[in-house]
């Protein structure tokens, strides 16, 4: 039996007539083809079809997500100063995790209106409740750390588990001593790896599995003591895909000295231009993954248009950094342990749940923020362990469900029910968040798909009025060599110029980089990390013609390398084979 008659009613009279053919974007003014896959998804979850492309919809909801931002905001209550990934300018309040965790919010309920905008009044009850100013989802240890794991002894890592004694990553797992790491499990002494499995003591590498004592390395699994080798398995001893013997190969990698930046970068420039020049890409980076469409999936199955889902994604249409068994959902984006989810953003252990934003170990909730462990909730802020509210207030079941089906019946009439919160109410600088950095939006997307435009350094979100000035140093004057820089470097303020920050150099970090032989940074770890993440493909994907069959293909968008030789996955794997 129905729990909400009128709604069911109203919707399945717009279902029953959506017909497969062209829309146009409400906010973009794009064109899509919306197909019977689409509109069976929709059928799949009782909405109503969107009135947004799907690429719209992925950026807002990647709109929400963090990325890589670090902002000064201020306690919600005592006004101290606490590093977090929401921006004060937000207008969103923030409190210590473990604070938030003591706190109960239903106290902060609120009466609504189902005559009046439903997004009106909950952007009411969302600036009074205090967001988790990490959200960690396991509390790290002597760490810097956004939406963490468990990590340890780190610095300047998001949303990573279990890394021990690393620096400025993303979506890194169970690394040790590595810096600059993105969407890794398992690097050990490694720097600058991008999307990668099983790498010891190598540098500059990407898009492998397997890969010890090695630099500039691409699709170069189970290789060790190369430099710049691609597309090649099971080698030693390669230059730039030229085999040496042990000798020869000691002797050139002996007079390359990455420990210097001047080097670094020329060798960095060489082996870009080898990855254009001389290298076939494959059609994307997925691996063991059937009936797939997509970038960065593994062990996928029947899962379209999806972007960087690992482990067990099953049956997945627009998900995007999923992770453990997610399965049966749609437009989904920083799920682990997901089931039957759609249109949220950050859903850990979830179940049934739609159009809502962190959430964890939670079922049936609709148009929630920041909620924890509820059952059957809507349009919620903040609560922990609770059942049968709306707006924070607590209600019957009978009644709960009668007053959600007003809400929905009334919000599916004003077609608010349907799309996800309005980007405004996002708690992170939109053009830092990872809509930008793997949506590929710009100032045009935030003006088109309504973001708040602010200054990033507004609210003293960066810090200006907390660094020492008159110890501070331009970034021209860091020295070249890491074995001219030491100790007294730690803790100098150093201005990038073209991010608009500070940044310093920490101990523990300049004991690595000496260790690993990394030359000294000249660049704000933001801007590292956000142009680390830019060599990478991304989320944006556009049709190509395969360069040996002529065969068309789905691809990723890639920044750095927009101009490259791709074959689709089978000339690929042949081609592979032959090669190495």
């Amino acid at each position: 039996m129905s729990k909400t008659p009128n709604y069911d009613s109203a919707v399945k009279k717009i279902l029953d007539t959506t017909q497969p053919g062209e829309r146009t974007c409400a906010l973009t003014g794009e064109k899509w083809f919306v197909t019977d896959e689409e509109i069976g998804w929709y059928k799949k979850f009782n909405v109503p079809p969107s009135i947004r492309t799907p690429l719209t919809r992925m950026r807002i909801l990647g709109g929400f997500m963090n990325g890589f931002q670090w902002w000064w905001h201020k306690h919600a209550e005592t006004d101290k100063p606490i590093l977090s990934y929401v921006h004060p300018s937000s207008g969103l309040k923030v409190l210590p995790d473990q604070e938030w965790l003591t706190k109960d919010f239903s106290s902060e309920s609120v009466d609504y209106n189902t005559a009046e905008p439903f997004f009106g009044q909950f952007r009411k009850l969302q600036e009074k409740i205090p967001l988790k100013a990490a959200n960690n989802v396991i509390e790290p240890e002597h760490s810097m750390a956004l939406g963490s794991k468990g990590d340890i002894d780190s610095y300047f890592v998001a949303d990573g588990g279990k890394n021990r004694e690393c620096f400025f990553s993303l979506f890194a797992a169970m690394c040790e001593r590595s810096t600059e790491i993105h969407n890794v499990l398992q690097a050990v002494d490694s720097y600058h790896i991008n999307d990668a499995f099983n790498v010891h003591r190598s540098q500059y590498a990407s898009d492998l599995r397997g890969l010890s004592n090695s630099a500039f390395a691409f699709i170069a699994s189970d290789c060790t003591d190369c430099f710049g080798a691609a597309i090649r398995k099971h080698k030693k001893n390669l230059w730039f895909n030229e085999q040496l013997n042990e000798e020869e190969y000691k002797q050139r990698r002996a007079a390359v000295d990455l420990g210097k930046r001047s080097v670094a970068e020329e060798w960095k420039k060489k082996y870009y231009d080898f990855l254009v020049k001389e290298i076939v890409w494959p059609q994307n980076m997925n691996w063991n993954a059937e009936g797939c469409e997509g970038e960065y999936l593994v062990g996928a199955r029947d899962s379209r248009f999806c972007f960087a889902c690992v482990e067990k994604p099953v049956n997945l249409y627009y998900a995007a950094f999923t992770a453990m068994e997610v399965r049966d959902s749609a437009f989904l984006i920083g799920a682990s342990d997901a089931i039957e989810c759609y249109s949220c953003s950050f859903a850990e252990k979830s179940s049934g749940c739609r159009f809502s934003y962190s959430i964890i170990r939670c079922q049936n909730l609709e148009y929630c923020f920041e909620c924890k462990e509820c059952e059957n909730c809507f349009g919620c802020v903040g609560l922990q362990r609770k059942k049968f509210h709306i707006f924070n207030k607590p209600y019957s079941e009978e009644e709960y469900w009668k007053r959600v089906d007003d809400l929905k019946s009334a919000m599916l009439e004003r077609s608010e029910y349907g799309e996800f919160f309005p980007l405004n109410f996002s708690p992170v600088y939109f053009l830092q968040s990872a809509s930008a950095m793997y949506w590929l939006s710009g100032e045009t997307e935030a003006k088109q798909l309504g973001a708040s435009i602010y200054d990033p350094a507004s609210a003293d979100a960066i810090g200006e009025g907390k660094v020492d000035t008159s110890k501070a140093r331009s970034s021209s004057e860091i020295p070249d060599a890491i074995d001219e820089i030491d100790d007294g470097w730690c803790g100098v303020p150093i201005r990038d110029e073209q991010l608009g920050r500070y940044f310093t150099f920490l101990k523990p970090e300049i004991a690595l980089y000496k260790s690993l032989r990394i030359a000294p940074p000249n660049k704000h770890f933001i801007r590292r990390v956000a142009e680390m993440i830019q060599e990478a493909n991304s989320a944006v994907f556009e049709e190509k013609i395969c360069a040996k069959c002529g065969k068309k293909m789905i691809v990723s968008i890639n920044r750095t390398f927009p101009e490259k030789t791709v074959y689709c996955n089978d000339c690929f794997n042949k081609y592979f084979e032959e090669v190495s």
